[in-house]
């Protein structure tokens, strides 16, 4: 399914310029909230090839309820047909280009969660 003309250019900057400055490391979130998922736990940030910024919403509040997160709610509690879903997590990932290690791993997600929670 394609959603035509779900955000405007207009309605994608300001969400843009919060997501550059979480990638240029003028947002910073603190200990493993920020990491690089493609090398060495040990590298500056700035060394980063794969850039994870974890719960941009804590760091940068003003991103709570913006124009993307109302309405990919409304689309999800739609195709899921669930007026109590809510967003659970956030997060923000950049690959930066030309680098060759720049790849996610395997990995399954929610492996993290209590059984009760997940639902099918």
């Amino acid at each position: 399914m394609i959603l035509q003309d779900f955000l405007t250019e207009e309605e994608l900057l300001p969400i843009e310029d919060v997501y550059d400055k979480f990638m240029r490391f003028e947002i910073r979130p603190e200990g493993k909230d920020l990491c690089d998922m493609s090398g060495p736990l040990d590298r500056k940030p700035e060394d980063f090839e794969l850039i994870n910024a974890m719960l941009p919403r804590k760091y940068h509040p003003a991103l709570q309820g913006n124009t993307y997160e109302r309405r990919s709610a409304s689309v999800a509690r739609q195709l899921m047909a669930d007026t109590s879903m809510e967003l659970d997590y956030d997060q923000l990932l950049n690959k930066k280009p030309n680098m060759t290690r720049a790849q996610f791993a395997w990995h399954q997600d929610m492996a993290y969660c209590e059984p009760e929670f997940v639902t099918f």
